[in-house]
């Protein structure tokens, strides 16, 4: 745009408010901070009672189920014992007979702890009266004994699995109606917003079509709810650019750069 195409443009002279109704939008915009700061309130405090109720089932499920849980394996753990107990206590715990297996012991440790030696352990611990019942089990006793430590721990592993599994399920409770509480407070600031919106002139029902579906077509719908109606008005007057510009800088033809340039930039302002 050159200084000779200035014309006349419209610029704005005075806004106009309507003090009530932005004094009614700052009430509804009060009223929901209060309400969404009650809401949020009772949700974390729910939200803390559901994870805790979760948590307290679990630990009651684990204590109603200990003694299912660890008795088979307390069971093999006392046939361990068993095993391990000398088949004759009395005489494995005579004095010479326990210096005689104590022996039989070190020579097996200081030669390397060989597993090929473990036959001539065995038959030192017997010549020294303390063979233990496990030496003497059968493979069919061995097998068992295998058998039965795998059950026991098999079962601590599926209680385990168990009260883990009611836990989570307790957690997403919880956390499910974390959710539809969360959704609830969505809704309730939608309602607040679209009656401050409407206090401030814009239309109820492209509103409500702006907020729909989470807010999904804001930008472009509200935009269309001509919004200030009746909240304010902006008056605007036509102006002589030209005479505008004289009566700051003087005659126009005596213009040096500098102010053809500031005066150029205003305009493109003015454009944008």
């Amino acid at each position: 745009m050159s200084l000779a195409n200035l014309a006349t443009i419209p610029v704005v002279t005075d806004i106009k408010w309507n003090q009530a109704a932005f004094n009614n939008a700052g009430d509804t915009a009060q009223d929901w901070s209060q309400k969404n700061k009650e809401l949020k309130q009772q949700d974390n405090k729910l939200l803390v009672e559901g994870v805790v109720d979760a948590y307290s089932r679990m630990q009651v499920e684990k204590y109603v189920n200990f003694s299912k849980t660890f008795s088979p394996f307390v069971k093999f753990e006392s046939h361990v014992v068993d095993a391990v107990t000398p088949v004759n206590q009395k005489v494995c715990e005579q004095p010479k007979n326990q210096a005689a297996a104590t022996e039989c012991l070190n020579n097996w440790m200081l030669a390397g702890m060989q597993e090929d030696q473990k036959d001539d352990l065995k038959a030192c611990f017997r010549k020294a009266g303390c063979a233990s019942v496990w030496m003497d089990a059968t493979p069919a006793q061995r097998a068992g004994a295998k058998k039965e430590f795998q059950q026991s721990v098999g079962v601590i592993a599926q209680n385990k699995q168990a009260e883990d599994k009611q836990f989570m399920s307790g957690l997403k409770t919880a956390w499910t109606a974390h959710e539809e509480r969360v959704a609830h407070m969505h809704v309730v600031f939608r309602e607040y917003f679209v009656k401050a919106t409407t206090e401030l002139g814009c239309d109820r029902t492209c509103t409500i079509k702006a907020t729909a579906n989470n807010f999904r077509d804001f930008g472009k719908v509200m935009q269309t709810c001509q919004c200030g109606a009746g909240a304010w008005a902006v008056n605007r007057t036509n102006i002589n650019v030209m005479a505008a510009t004289e009566n700051v800088y003087g005659d126009l033809e005596n213009l040096n750069e500098v102010d053809i340039k500031n005066i150029q930039s205003a305009l493109i302002r003015m454009d944008m």
